[in-house]
């Protein structure tokens, strides 16, 4: 009877950690391995060893310095015919109240949408779509978030839709 208890609850907990799984990684799941979509995932393994090297270099230190609080990165592009259907399914998967706006640019036929979700004081999750061209990204950057460098993951990291960090400088 025990034994029957345990596996119960060990089950139920279980359950009850797969339920938990955040709107962005819900969209990453539904698409990732798609035709005409692109998943690129950076662990906060890869930032730990990328802050293990040393470096006279005042621009990679730098760099560490603005994903030493970055616990992951995902990245989600769509090229092609439908690219404005995705951007507004997208933007309708994820929960609004959970995100503020921080800021919309919206330049020769491409939107860009800065959205941030706090935990107390902090930031621990900044989301950038950007949509139009014929070319929708989703970039999502979970951790303890400074967004005074993390601009500075434009420069460090070459990556479609990472140049849009800039935007946050000025």
């Amino acid at each position: 009877m025990r034994r029957i208890i345990i596996s119960g609850a060990l089950v139920l907990c279980t359950l009850t950690a797969l339920g938990q799984q955040s709107a962005v990684d819900k969209v990453f799941d539904k698409y990732s391995g798609k035709e005409g979509y692109t998943t690129v995932y950076i662990s906060s393994y890869m930032f730990n060893l990328m802050s293990k090297l040393e470096s006279d270099d005042p621009e990679y230190n730098e760099f560490k310095k603005a994903t030493s609080g970055i616990n992951s990165i995902k990245i989600l592009t769509q090229e092609g015919q439908g690219a404005a259907s995705f951007a507004k399914e997208l933007v309708s998967m994820l929960p609004r109240n959970e995100y503020k706006e921080m800021m919309v640019v919206k330049e020769e036929g491409q939107d860009i949408l800065f959205l941030a979700k706090e935990e107390g004081e902090r930031i621990s999750e900044f989301l950038l779509i950007v949509s139009g061209s014929g070319e929708d990204v989703l970039i999502a950057i979970q951790g303890d978030i400074d967004l005074e460098s993390i601009s500075k993951l434009a420069s460090g990291l070459d990556m479609p839709g990472l140049e849009n960090l800039e935007d946050l400088e000025e």
